[in-house]
């Protein structure tokens, strides 16, 4: 037993037992653990393929309950279109008794949210159940929806409708609350051991036969958007870890409703009992096994304890840096051998560990050297560590495209000197290993050693510091003994230049790194980060000596035409142009930098208290860089740029004030006149303020329903009948007047606001058209205004037709206006979508003809049925004869391209007379009608006791 206690004591047997021991015991854990895992893993995959069979088997019961009460819902709908007086309770109860329970209520739900209820009790409020099925319903099909209970506690309510009549799909639909416990069998599920939970399309509990664990539920919500079916792992509230599997009822195809999920849960340590009997047999064996593994492996290492522990002791020493350590072993066998090896190496070790220190002293010493003088310094300093050899000098490179850099470090025992040179050469004629010559051809590539007093008989060794295959420096030893260098000195000398390589590469990347960090990669202008930098910094100085600094913005005009136009490779060569022109005249003082995009930032500082007086003779200089065009490729190119100006302190005391109010007055200027510049004032801020606050209230707007419609008739001038209308937008912000298209219309294209507010103003005004057709107001059409925007949209051709195929207008009715610069900035795309929409039948009118850039070649080509002259050409009638020839050239050129006429903006009977008589027979403006409500246009109609023009154009013009 004292044997075995002095075994087990020393650590080095006690490794060896626990090796013997891992030896054996490791393959019979792996084996163990493995038929255990598979032991674990078939159980849990036979259980979740029972419960998924499970899921799926209640998941079918529940979709064919849908599909009975579907089919019997489509059955009561023929039998009611047949005989509408039915009684639907007594039907239920003679043609299918088990129907009753099915269906809580019957109703019918109307378009116009009447309710009609057949049968039971609608539990839910008629209005919310049809703005739900408005939004949601797809004519012709069924429909699942589920509706939250009133109480927290109770179950969502599941409503299911159809079309009463197919042929009338938008109509009335049959609806009917399904009975949940009847649906969804809730009887049986509640006698069911397992937790089962019905989950609606939005993650809802349609049922749970125990208590709702939501964290479950809500992952098994999240699962079924992945696959249809699964099972997972999850701990319930009391901790216990359950296995759950779920399968999803698709409704989509049937019901207009993602798919519905049935999820099971079954406690996990139930299914993996038959998994515990074979792990207990298994630790059993396990536990033999090692008392087998301890004797045998003791029995073994008793022969060799005393030499490991020798080694061992003087192991030991040795980990306390104890180099002079040596063992004494003589056994005449292998363990002599490795302790003589022992007592080797710790010679050498100590011999290593001496030089790593010293370069580990020196590494540290060197990189915290942030310049490359400092770095020389230091590596000459520590030269002596590694060699005993005195006459050195260490030489830096600094390699450029055709010359290179020299500065070097040397002493005369007395005092240490440094220089520098320039040297014209490729940086490929330096040496890049080690090279021995005279000084006069050492001079030839190292002209700088000609300047540090070697005498011209001594033999120069040059010793490079490579990093990456290129010289960074020269380690320069003259007068140099051979036995100088051992193989020792040599390897401590090589690893010396190879810290002193990393070192020097690291100084200069961390120079380029900031450099790249500090500027703009196209230009080699400072960039935002270091403006911003120095303009905190001149702030400071500003503030401490009371004077002001200036920060202008500086935009190029139309800059991204040029982009588009010529592509970006020639944006980019402008850009690089207009940067090297800037920096020519700014001054040394002001600081120019590379914002963004087009934008260039300017910092002006003075050491007078006032800028603002100087920034005019600075613009006048800026702006000569405008003058001569730029030479792009093969074109001259000639560019203007807005600028706006922000004074520190009084336009702002930080960084970010300043450049946003710059910015501010930038676009005020680009508003007012490309090529300008402003100053911000508090004008402008209150302006901006302004727009700020409107463009908010636009928003909240159209949710509101904060707009309204008004209608400019359009009357035929020799009959004074009405022929059609156009649809003009009103907005009655909160708080303010009626607000006209003028103010918010420009603001609505510039935040993306225009195209929900379009396609409401469309819908709104064919729903208005309908309703006077069923009011005996029959007009011949309504006329949208549709910005630039609207039309360069993707979607604008769909979302017009779906708009008409929504309201039931007929695509005839519908005019869309299009100004001559809404389809000229992108000619071609607009040309398609118009070509489209007329093809469908919609009518396309040109307004505002005459004061865009449209030519007659674009007249030529559109797809257009009217021109619109605009009210510029008729505001001078008769008196101008230029304004009467164009008129009369205008309805010359109809005619002859089938085109129809109107005139917009008659305020005089003069006006209307000269029209009349130069052809022009429709016309819109006061002198009929101003713009009118809907109540009053029909009432406008109705007044004038007109029959409105039933017939088309050329019939009314009869």
């Amino acid at each position: 037993m004292r044997l075995t206690y002095k075994v087990l004591s020393n650590g080095v047997s006690r490794r060896i037992v626990l090796l013997f021991i891992f030896a054996a015991i490791l393959p019979l854990v792996i084996f163990a653990g493995l038929t255990l895992y598979q032991v674990r893993e078939n159980l849990v995959e036979q259980h979740s393929q029972q419960l998924r069979k499970m899921a799926k088997t209640i998941g079918m019961d529940i979709f064919e309950g849908l599909q009975y009460s579907k089919d019997q819902l489509q059955l009561i709908s023929s039998v009611l279109n047949v005989e509408n007086s039915l009684d639907i309770a007594n039907y239920l109860q003679h043609s299918d008794p088990i129907q009753v329970d099915r269906f809580y209520s019957l109703f019918i739900l109307s378009p116009r949210s009447n309710t009609h209820v057949l049968y039971g009790t609608l539990r839910h409020e008629s209005e919310d159940l049809h703005k739900i099925i408005n939004n949601q319903f797809v004519p012709t099909k069924a429909m699942l929806l589920v509706k939250s209970g009133k109480l927290q506690n109770h179950n969502p309510s599941i409503y299911i409708f159809v079309p009463m009549n197919k042929s009338w799909p938008t109509g009335d639909l049959l609806g009917a609350e399904l009975n949940t416990n009847t649906l969804l069998n809730t009887d049986l599920l509640s006698t069911q051991n397992e937790a089962i939970c019905i989950l609606a399309q939005t993650g809802v509990p349609l049922y749970c036969n125990q208590e709702k664990n939501i964290p479950w539920l809500a992952r098994i919500f999240e699962f079924s958007h992945h696959s249809n079916n699964d099972n997972f792992l999850f701990l319930n509230d009391e901790q216990q870890e359950m296995i759950s599997a779920y399968w999803s009822i698709f409704l989509k195809p049937h019901y207009q409703v993602d798919h519905w999920n049935v999820a099971i849960a079954l406690p996990h340590i139930k299914q993996i009992e038959a998994a515990q009997a074979f792990q207990v047999a298994i630790l059993r064996v396990g536990v033999i096994t090692f008392i087998l593994v301890i004797l045998l492996s003791i029995s073994s290492i008793r022969k060799v304890l005393h030499p490991l522990e020798e080694l061992l002791t003087g192991t030991r020493q040795l980990s306390k840096g104890l180099f002079t350590t040596r063992v004494s072993i003589e056994t005449r066998d292998e363990f002599q051998e490795l302790g003589i090896s022992f007592n080797n190496m710790a010679e050498r070790l100590g011999n290593y560990f001496y030089q790593q220190k010293i370069l580990i002293d020196f590494s540290s010493q060197i990189q915290h050297a942030n310049t490359t003088k400092t770095a020389l310094k230091v590596a000459f300093e520590a030269v002596p560590q590694f060699t005993h050899h005195r006459n050195y000098l260490l030489v830096h490179i600094d390699a450029h495209s055709n010359f290179y850099e020299m500065d070097y470090i040397y002493s005369d025992d007395k005092k240490i000197f440094e220089s520098s040179m320039l040297h014209m050469a490729s940086f490929e004629s330096l040496p890049p290993t080690q090279w021995k010559g005279t000084l006069n051809n050492a001079s030839k590539f190292l002209p700088i050693l000609s300047e540090a007093g070697i005498p011209s008989a001594y033999e120069i060794t040059l010793m490079p510091a490579l990093h990456n295959g290129r010289v960074k420096a020269y380690l320069v030893m003259y007068n140099l003994n051979s036995t100088e260098l051992g193989e020792g000195t040599q390897s401590l000398l090589t690893q010396f230049r190879d810290i002193l390589a990393s070192a020097l590469s690291s100084i200069t990347l961390k120079k380029q790194l900031q450099y790249q960090a500090d500027h703009d990669s196209l230009t080699g202008l400072p960039n935002r980060k270091l403006i911003k930098i120095k303009t905190e910094k001149a702030i400071q100085v500003a503030r401490a000596q009371h004077h002001e600094i200036a920060i202008m913005i500086l935009d190029i005009d139309r800059f991204k035409m040029i982009n588009d136009s010529m592509g970006h490779i020639i944006g980019d060569e402008l850009l690089r142009q207009l940067a090297n022109r800037l920096s020519q005249y700014t001054s040394r003082r002001d600081l120019l930098s590379r914002f963004a995009g087009d934008e260039f930032v300017l910092l002006f500082t003075s050491e007078r208290e006032s800028i603002r007086n100087t920034i005019p003779d600075i613009i006048d200089r800026l702006d000569s860089v405008f003058v001569n065009p730029y030479n792009l490729g093969s074109r001259n190119v000639r560019i203007s740029a807005s600028k706006g100006i922000a004074i520190y302190p009084d336009d702002g005391d930080t960084f970010i004030d300043l450049l946003k109010n710059a910015d501010a007055a930038m676009y005020q200027a680009k508003r007012d006149k490309p090529g300008s510049h402003a100053f911000f004032s508090k004008k402008l801020q209150d302006s901006l303020s302004d727009e700020m606050e409107i463009e908010q209230d636009l928003i909240d707007a159209l949710t509101e329903n904060q707009f309204e419609l008004y209608y400019q008739p359009s009357i035929h001038l020799p009959s004074g009948k009405l022929i059609g209308a156009e649809a003009l937008l009103r907005w009655h912000r909160p708080e303010h007047a009626l607000v006209s298209p003028g103010i918010f219309i420009e603001l609505a294209e510039d935040t993306g606001l225009i195209e929900p507010i379009g396609n409401w103003v469309m819908k709104h005004a064919c729903e208005s058209f309908l309703r006077w057709q069923q009011q005996g107001i029959a007009l011949e059409y309504i006329a949208i205004n549709v910005s630039s925007v609207q039309l360069k949209s993707s979607k604008f051709v769909e979302t017009v037709k779906h708009i008409l195929h929504v309201t039931g207008m007929k695509p005839s009715h519908l005019e869309l206006e299009i100004t001559e610069t809404a389809f000229i900035k992108d000619y071609q795309a607009s040309l398609e979508k118009l070509k489209e929409l007329r093809t469908f039948g919609v009518k396309i009118a040109i307004d505002d003809f005459g004061t865009g850039y449209a030519s007659l070649k674009y007249l030529k080509q559109l797809p257009a049925d009217r021109l619109k002259i605009d009210r510029l050409f008729i505001k001078d009638l008769p008196e101008n004869q230029n304004d009467a020839a164009i008129i009369s050239s205008l309805v010359t050129l109809t005619k002859e391209l089938n085109l129809e006429l109107i005139a917009e903006g008659i305020e005089k009977d003069i006006q209307r007379d000269h029209l009349i008589k130069a052809g022009v027979v429709m016309a819109q403006g006061y002198l009929m009608s101003p713009p009118l409500s809907n109540e009053d246009f029909r009432n406008y109609s109705i007044s004038n006791r007109q029959v409105p023009c039933l017939g088309s154009f050329s019939e009314c013009s009869e």
